[in-house]
């Protein structure tokens, strides 16, 4: 009975001991995904949070002599404060230019190499020529015997005349007969009767028609030579233009042969080589290189290719201050300003890319060098910036009164990180460019002001922009 009871009280004791082991052991994996999910709330909570769809518009940067920004005042004199970086390449500035060869052939030499210097005018490649000079004396000999056969026909012409005036001369004398012969028959007629035998009278009659039959022969020789002096000018003429076409396509070939030297058509740098010897140059192909006899780039005319981060994107500007570094030198700073905004981001990238033209380059720079760009903001305290230029808004996109000036105003603005959104008290002034009102204070040039505010919409919220107008 002892061993009994005392084998129960054990079975008790174990019974009572297991669910805090067994509980501990289940609600670890709880604890340890609730932790989880509460640090993926905190690290992502930006993405629960609710966006308002906005559509915006710019502040730009307008100079106060001129009516529209132009390409030789886009930059300020100073700095401001360091907003971003982003990295790129170097390229040639605006464009690199391709050498093509007009001709189509077989390159026979190349005179220069890559990363040369050439002059313009500088012979790049030549191509066989014997072709186009084969071309060219045919055509040649072809004008000479079109001129030739010209001088021929204008000799028929003038013989042609010669034979008109003789076959004239025939028609004077033969008027003459008929005329001295018809008075001889006139003057038979009226004699009485008897006084000339019908024999001499009937040999009269018979003259006058003789007459009047080579006349009528003289008259119509007359008619074939001027027929025939109209045949041979207009022979003349075709001939004549066949002569020009002869001499547009002696020019033609001319030009076919000088073009089988190919030469720079700027002072630049080889900046690659594609024509080599017994390589084809080919018009006419899909192959866009295929009539490619080099890329050259203008010497110290060089510019950056920028991806911008999209969340950065609403902090650039035309003209905007940026200095590009490049590891291949990295103790220099290129000064440049931002020249164009590309009108399509890079979805894959989600990017924005800027052309940013380098102010003072170095030789040893060369395109498709990799490089790094910071993006500089307007000095606030630039006494010569703020003198020359001036902020400005669309008054018309922002629903303000023509006659509205010199007051303040509540805008919702982007803020700074570009994903939420701002109150803030604008203070605009009295000067007019087109559809645009100057600001006084409270807003830099490329701030973005929120067109249709939701009526929900409070200060921190996440905003989305659909358009920029």
């Amino acid at each position: 009975m002892i061993n009994l009871h005392t084998q129960n009280q054990i079975a008790v004791s174990k019974e009572t001991n297991q669910p805090n082991g067994y509980i501990n052991q289940k609600l670890l994996p709880i604890f340890f995904f609730g932790f989880l999910v509460i640090i993926l709330i905190i690290v992502f909570r930006d993405r629960f949070l609710t966006q308002h769809e906005v559509e915006v518009t710019k502040a730009i940067l307008y100079p106060n002599d001129q009516e529209e920004l132009s390409e030789g005042n886009l930059s300020l004199t100073k700095k401001g404060p360091l907003l971003f970086q982003a990295s790129g390449w170097i390229e040639p500035d605006p464009f690199p230019i391709r050498v093509t060869s007009l001709y189509s052939g077989v390159v026979k030499e190349v005179h220069v190499l890559e990363g040369q210097k050439i002059k313009k005018g500088e012979v790049i490649a030549t191509l066989i020529d014997e072709d186009a000079r084969l071309v060219l004396s045919e055509i040649d000999a072809k004008l000479s015997q079109s001129m030739a056969e010209e001088g021929i026909i204008e000799a028929d012409i003038k013989l042609a005349h010669a034979g008109l005036e003789a076959a004239l001369a025939k028609v004077s004398k033969g008027v003459a007969l008929v005329q001295e012969n018809n008075d001889t028959v006139n003057r038979m007629s009226s004699l009485p009767k008897g006084a000339v035998s019908d024999q001499t009278f009937y040999q009269a009659k018979l003259a006058l028609q003789r007459q009047k039959a080579d006349l009528a022969t003289y008259e119509s020789e007359v008619l074939q030579q001027r027929a025939l002096i109209i045949k041979l000018e207009e022979t003349l003429l075709a001939q004549t233009k066949k002569s020009e076409i002869f001499s547009v396509q002696k020019e033609k070939a001319q030009l076919d042969l000088k073009r089988t030297r190919i030469v720079s058509p700027i002072n630049g740098v080889i900046l690659r080589l594609l024509a080599k010897p017994g390589s084809r140059m080919m018009l006419h192909m899909d192959d866009m290189n295929a009539a490619v006899a080099a890329i050259l780039f203008e010497e110290g005319k060089l510019q950056a290719r920028i991806d911008v981060p999209l969340n950065e994107v609403a902090k650039i500007n035309l003209g905007q201050t940026v200095e590009v570094t490049s590891s291949i030198l990295p103790d220099e700073i290129f000064g440049g300003r931002i020249t164009r905004i590309l009108g399509e981001a890079d979805l894959q990238r989600n990017t924005l890319q800027v052309k940013v033209s380098l102010v003072d380059t170095h030789p040893r720079l060369r395109p498709e060098m990799l490089c790094r760009a910071k993006f500089f903001g307007i000095s606030t305290d630039n006494e010569m910036g703020k003198s020359q230029y001036k902020t400005f808004i669309n008054r018309d996109l922002l629903k303000m009164g023509s006659e509205a000036s010199n007051f303040e105003k509540e805008f919702w603005v982007i803020s700074k990180n570009g994903q939420t959104c701002e109150k803030r008290k604008i203070s605009i002034g009295d000067t007019v460019k087109d559809q645009h009102i100057n600001v006084i204070q409270g807003l830099l040039p490329g701030e973005l002001i929120i067109l249709n505010p939701p009526e929900s919409l409070v200060s921190g919220d996440r905003v989305k922009i659909t358009e920029i107008k």
